[in-house]
């Protein structure tokens, strides 16, 4: 017996005309997943956890090939390329909570269950009841193996191997980020990311908290990598002093992200110095407050800001990385009230081992000048590495890039980790 063509069918009941939209959606949306995620595979590979297992690599492209082969399967087979679609985008989903939050790694996996839903649905129009119960076991199943599994991978590779930090992220104003630095006896520097609300900013500069008597200070304004970043430059002032300051646009003062620093002693003195590298994706880690909490005069990071791995000449997702870990509150409020010192690894600068020869070399030493508040770079040029120094009292402190220009491994030549310009530098410091 054949169906009238409005007539509805399936336990889920659609007409032919919601199934042929359905039918349609789920190819739409599936080849648009399919065509983004081969993007991604060749420009940046799948998601690496801080080990850089190969066999990661190598299982989540086996399993894009199986959702790739389903997708192209449901075109005849929606039961089949449905089905493979569904259990394909949990497993990535998993394999993406090696490098992302939970609720980032979620992304991939909705990306083509959606799909893989939408041909089973359809589907079911012609499949029997037992069919239709065990599919809805089956649906919930993946959903909740996956959830839990994600968790659990990203507890192990991503996630905070101390509590997490309870501050709460407040709203934005004028500003989504900052952080001071390039501090000495008599001023210091702010780098803000501006929201769309500040046009003109000024940075308030006080002794006192509340912001009586405050110095404004006028902003350099760029554009860099979609980002709106304003520079400001206190100076004159007392050495050995604790000033406050934040960001205001005319009478308006942000007081969501103020923050506070000290001036160097101008002579020999005592203080405290914290420094730390490697910190996890996202983390809002309550280590970030136990550090501020000891007062440090100074934070020097000494690499690996972040794990993006970033592998392309794009400055606009290195100052996402920033603004990633930055955001958080932890992190923001260490990096708004503390003075910065900060240089790169390889996962912050152009992938795992990176070195000279990284394609995203340009962007990364870009990025760095335009967003990090760094000390005078002691060589010259724009693509020379950020090799800096500063006194701090009668401690002389010498930051090198081993990085930038390390030259690749193997081969006959010497193989130096900091070239022979920042090498030489390096001697004369010493």
């Amino acid at each position: 017996m054949t169906s009238k063509p409005n007539e509805r069918r399936g336990h889920i009941a659609l007409t032919d005309l919601e199934a042929l939209v359905i039918r349609y959606g789920a190819r739409i949306i599936g080849g648009a997943a399919c065509v983004v995620f081969i993007v991604l595979a060749f420009r940046d590979g799948p998601p690496k956890s801080l080990e850089h297992a190969g066999w990661q690599t190598q299982v989540q492209l086996g399993v894009l090939a199986a959702v790739l082969l389903g997708y192209a399967a449901a075109w005849k087979w929606e039961w089949l390329g449905g089905g493979t679609l569904v259990i394909g985008s949990a497993v990535l989903g998993v394999f993406a909570a090696i490098a992302y939050t939970p609720n980032q790694a979620v992304i991939p996996f909705l990306a083509f269950f959606i799909p893989g839903a939408l041909f089973l649905l359809n589907w079911q129009r012609s499949a029997g009841l037992v069919h239709l119960a065990g599919l809805g076991i089956g649906l919930f199943a993946v959903i909740g193996a996956g959830a839990y599994s994600a968790n659990q991978v990203y507890l192990h590779y991503q996630g905070p191997t101390h509590p997490e930090s309870k501050l709460a992220k407040k709203p934005y104003d004028l500003v989504e980020w900052l952080w001071a630095g390039s501090t000495s006896t008599s001023g210091f520097t702010v780098r803000a990311v501006l929201t769309d609300k500040s046009t003109t900013p000024e940075l308030l500069v006080s002794t006192n908290n509340d912001f009586r008597d405050g110095t404004r200070i006028t902003a350099d304004l760029s554009s860099v990598g979609g980002a709106r970043v304003a520079t400001f430059r206190p100076a004159g002032l007392a050495a050995g002093s604790q000033y406050f300051y934040a960001v205001a646009e005319g009478e308006h003062v942000d007081l969501a992200r103020p923050g506070s620093i000290r001036t160097f002693p101008a002579g020999p003195a005592s203080f405290t110095l914290a420094f730390a590298s490697c910190a996890r994706n996202g983390s809002n880690g309550l280590v970030f407050e136990t550090i501020l909490k000891q007062e440090p005069l100074l934070f020097i990071g000494t690499g690996d800001f972040h794990y993006r791995n970033i592998t392309t000449n794009d400055v606009g997702r290195f100052i996402d990385a920033f603004g990633g870990q930055i955001t958080q509150p932890a992190q923001q409020a260490l990096f708004a009230n503390t003075s910065l010192a900060y240089v790169w690894d390889d996962h912050d600068f152009g992938g795992d081992s990176s070195n000279s020869t990284s394609t995203a070399r340009p962007a990364a030493l870009e990025a760095y000048r335009a967003m990090v508040p760094h000390y005078p770079l002691a060589l010259p040029g724009d693509e020379a590495p950020i090799a800096q120094a500063f006194t701090v009292g009668r401690v002389r402190f010498i930051l090198t890039d081993g990085r930038s220009a390390r030259e690749p491994a193997g081969g006959t030549t010497e193989h130096s980790l900091l070239g022979a310009e920042q090498k030489a530098w390096f001697k004369q410091e010493v």
